[in-house]
């Protein structure tokens, strides 16, 4: 058996190729409706979507968002529910040999079925499904219907199955589903279901391409290019690599491009059964791959080749070609061990956030909002986002960008926060979540690390969950055991085997916060300050080698309060504002950084909510600045810095520095000076409530999209505002020195009777 010649054809100034396929992908998002199971009537319904937005959509509940809903709404996660649709297939697609159902995401216990036929049973929000339907599908009136049992009651179910043990710290681990919906310390409790991603039918005769990769090797400047095709008996086929970024000037379509084409060798299969090929490599020196707008020039092009000498085109991929080169450098030193990232043989110093789901209903996300958000990463000078274990891996869009932006990403695999299952299902579950996701990402190369969890291990030995839980003895060492086999061994083994370019860790942080290890080796989750309720000036003795989590509160934007609130709310600890402050203790800590450095107790009682919110927000960006300085300071010992957290799934009081409207907190524009290339942040000396400040006055004038202020006193914390939330400031929230003229660029033209403006002075003053 021969291996196919793979030809990288660089054809100067032509156009890209069409698109049209011979193997068919029909997608099937449209006529869905739902119901519950235990009634009769059928509702419209949004694919992808989830069962809380499309009850939302049919007006048969509140918005989950407003007020305290959330708790109002928690009988849907205890209900069964269903989805249908009907679909033709048209004669073209009926006559193929092999017809697939593909569900991109399923959330996540779904028995599907199609004409009456069960067809699969899933149990994976991470994984896609792909059935061949040829033996059941019809010309016309196919039934798809897809039957979700409730995540909570079965997760329940499991999990008194197993007692008298029990695994920390929920019943959740039992599900491969997002963690995080089962609710966190900023998010709601929403668990729902739902066809989460899209549902397409795909068609083909005789080959397809399976899969392919890219990865780069640094030493001698070249990427490797490689695929998978699958065959069927006795039929040959050819697969090209084309650069469509050198086909930019002349039409050419695929007729054409076969004339250019010979001598090529073909692949035979050799039996009745469809077979995966391994055919070969190819090198391509990366001086050849092109750099700009387009990120992805190449072109994977399947044929069928005829016996006779014809070919016929089957199928077109886009594909990426990784000629990222970035490692993890853990080395021993005189500190301990290192933990920074080189690029191309030159340390990078990371700065950036972790990242969480952008929504807790997850396909309300398009790519307009990924872009959006990533911007604000961005424009805050990040270069590096952590893509949290308790989330999702994220969308296609997201790691497009990421690529696009020049923003590297640590993913985690998704787990956080619980010691999950040993038994065999559960692991070749995992296991076929992690080659499909792997599979999928590793030919972005904003992917420079996969880490196996979130806080974990340090949770294990550090938070007492073998007496809280009741794990001694046997119990203990099995439950330990098992976690030593999934992220130590089985996940290591596996990311070797589908990527094997990138590095893997097996936890984050590698020590918890209370012991020494945490400073001098790997990364480190130093939440002394808030969880420890440290002052800030900690971190001078407290700095480890890579600070992967950190961060402080704040309360959203006052425009967010107001569309979660009625105005009868609008008061400091209203039942509703708790409800929308999930940490443990969360206004207890908040009060406690607010009097250590802003107001005394008796004033910070008389707060109104929005004053409230405004000094909650300049403590966040204070102590936010101030701690990134440290950092800093400490290059090269340290070498990262990555903040908690970039981003909200719903509107809350978070550590996030841009709230769920997607408008940046006040800590947002104190992250962006931080984060500074050409200026390293200089730490504040006087706390502000020791500041003698004296009544501003203020001179405006503004021209275009400009606004020039200049003031008689120093101020601390100008905040400037309008009642268009939507409108953004250059900078906000920033000091000024008496006779000192601020420029501030706008992102749309303002009268000044519209500027509403705030100071740290009318605060401290306030009767």
């Amino acid at each position: 058996m021969k291996n196919c010649t793979i030809f990288l054809i660089f054809l100067i100034n032509l156009i890209p190729v069409q698109t049209f396929a011979q193997n068919i992908s029909i997608e099937l998002n449209q006529n869905w409706q739902f119901k519950n199971q235990k009634e009769s009537k059928w509702y419209k319904a949004t694919v992808p979507g989830t069962i809380h937005t499309d009850l939302l959509a049919n007006k048969l509940i509140p918005d989950p968002f407003y007020r305290d809903n959330e708790s109002k709404l928690q009988w849907i996660d205890k209900e069964d529910w269903e989805y249908k649709t009907v679909f033709d297939v048209d004669e073209k697609t009926f006559a193929k040999n092999i017809i697939e159902l593909v569900f991109e995401g399923l959330d996540t216990y779904a028995d599907v079925y199609l004409n009456g036929k069960l067809i699969l049973q899933a149990d994976n929000m991470f994984r896609s499904w792909t059935v061949n339907v040829k033996p059941f599908i019809e010309e016309t009136g196919n039934v798809l219907l897809i039957k979700f049992a409730s995540a909570q009651n079965k997760v329940d179910s499991i999990a008194k199955s197993k007692l008298p043990l029990v695994l920390p710290d929920n019943n959740r681990v039992y599900v491969r589903k997002a963690q995080f919906q089962f609710g966190w310390d900023w998010g709601p409790k929403l668990v729902g279901c739902g066809i989460w991603k899209k549902v397409r039918l795909n068609a083909w005769d005789n080959v397809k391409i399976q899969s392919f990769s890219s990865f780069y090797h640094p030493e001698s400047n070249k990427s490797e290019f490689s695929y998978q095709v699958l065959s069927r008996q006795g039929y040959v086929y050819g697969i090209y690599l084309i650069n469509k970024e050198l086909a930019i000037k002349k039409k050419l379509n695929y007729k054409d491009l076969l004339t250019l084409i010979s001598n090529t060798e073909i692949l035979i299969a050799g039996n009745s059964t469809f077979v995966e090929f391994d055919n070969g490599t190819l090198d391509i020196p990366n001086e050849k791959i092109p750099r700009g707008k387009n990120n992805n020039p190449y072109a994977l092009v399947l044929f069928h080749q005829y016996h006779r000498g014809k070919s016929k085109f089957v199928e077109e991929r886009e594909v990426n070609i990784n000629s990222q080169n970035v490692k993890l450098i853990q080395q021993k030193d005189s500190i301990g061990t290192s933990f920074y990232f080189e690029k191309d043989g030159k340390p990078i110093y990371a700065k950036g956030a972790n990242w969480i789901p952008g929504d807790v209903f997850l396909p309300r996300l398009k790519r307009d909002d990924y872009r959006k958000m990533l911007l604000s990463a961005k424009d805050a000078n990040m270069n590096m986002l952590r893509v949290w274990g308790g989330g999702v891996y994220e969308s296609d869009d997201f790691y497009d960008l990421c690529d696009s932006m020049g923003i590297m990403v640590w993913q985690d695999f998704m787990f956080a926060g619980g010691m999950y299952p040993g038994d065999k299902a559960f692991f070749n579950n995992v296991r076929e979540e992690v080659k499909y996701q792997i599979e999928r990402l590793r030919n972005h190369h904003c992917i420079v690390l996969w880490c196996g969890n979130n806080e974990v291990e340090e949770a294990w030995k550090n938070w007492g969950w073998q007496n809280q839980f009741n794990l001694h003895g046997a119990d203990s060492v099995k439950v330990w055991n098992d976690y030593k086999r999934l992220f130590q061994d089985s996940l290591q083994r596996w990311v070797n085997e589908f990527d094997g370019t990138r590095p893997y860790v097996s936890t984050s942080p590698k020590n918890g916060w209370g012991r020494k290890e945490s400073f001098t080796e790997g990364d480190s989750h130093y939440w002394g300050v808030w969880w420890g309720m440290e002052d800030w000036e900690k971190f001078e003795t407290k700095t480890g080698r890579f600070v992967s989590e950190y961060g402080m509160q704040a309360m959203p934007n006052w425009s967010t309060i107001k569309s979660f609130t009625d105005s009868s709310d609008r008061y400091l600890y209203s039942p509703v504002i708790k409800d929308h402050q999930k940490a443990s203790d969360g206004f207890k800590k908040l009060n406690h950084y607010l009097t250590r450095y802003f107001i005394d107790s008796a004033k910070l009682s008389r707060l109104s909510l929005e004053n409230y919110t405004y000094l909650s927000q300049c403590m966040q960006y204070y102590i936010l600045k101030n701690s990134i300085a440290i950092h800093r300071s400490k290059y090269p010992a340290n070498m990262g810095t990555l903040l908690w957290q970039l981003n909200d799934c719903w509107p809350v009081t978070s550590w996030s520095i841009t709230d769920y409207s997607r408008q940046p907190k006040a800590a947002w524009y104190a992250v962006k000076e931080a984060y500074r290339d050409d200026v390293l942040p200089a730490k504040d000396s006087v706390y502000p409530k020791d500041l003698k400040l004296g009544k501003p006055q203020f001179v405006f004038l503004t021209s275009g999209n400009t606004i020039s202020i200049t003031s008689n006193v120093v101020v601390k914390y100008l905040y400037l505002s309008t009642n268009d939330p939507a409108l953004n400031f250059s900078d906000n929230y920033f000091d000024m020195k008496p006779g000192e003229t601020k420029v501030i660029n706008t992102t749309q033209r303002i009268k000044i009777t519209d500027l509403k403006i705030k100071s740290l002075y009318d605060i401290l003053n306030a009767q």
